[in-house]
């Protein structure tokens, strides 16, 4: 009931909105980290694995952090309550059209 309910709304929404919408939350990540992480990422110290084209994007973003475990990172994301994971060594964050502005910034932070 509850998938037939969720690919229903998907549906309402259509494919090309909610493709825009991840697209535009992805720029704002990018925004984001530029404008408050630049000096570790210009060190390497944070890395966010994602292709500079657009066109290749995904809503899955892995991000590395070299100086901070992978679990310490995660339970600081989770008291902001910001869902990740992790895999291969790196934080994923996974942004949909159901994530806002606000969760963005809330993960930069």
């Amino acid at each position: 009931i509850a998938l037939n309910t969720s690919l229903k709304l998907m549906n309402s929404i259509g494919k090309k909105n909610i493709e825009s919408r991840i697209i535009s939350l992805l720029s704002l990540l990018r925004t984001e980290a530029t404008k408050h992480l630049q000096p570790y990422l210009d060190s390497g110290e944070v890395e966010f694995i994602q292709d500079a084209n657009s066109r290749n994007w995904s809503g899955i973003v892995p991000v590395q952090i070299k100086s901070t475990p992978v679990d310490k990172v995660l339970e600081e994301l989770e008291r902001r309550q910001v869902l990740a994971v992790s895999r291969g060594g790196r934080i994923r964050i996974s942004l949909h059209y159901y994530n806002n502005e606000k969760d963005v910034c809330r993960f930069i932070e």
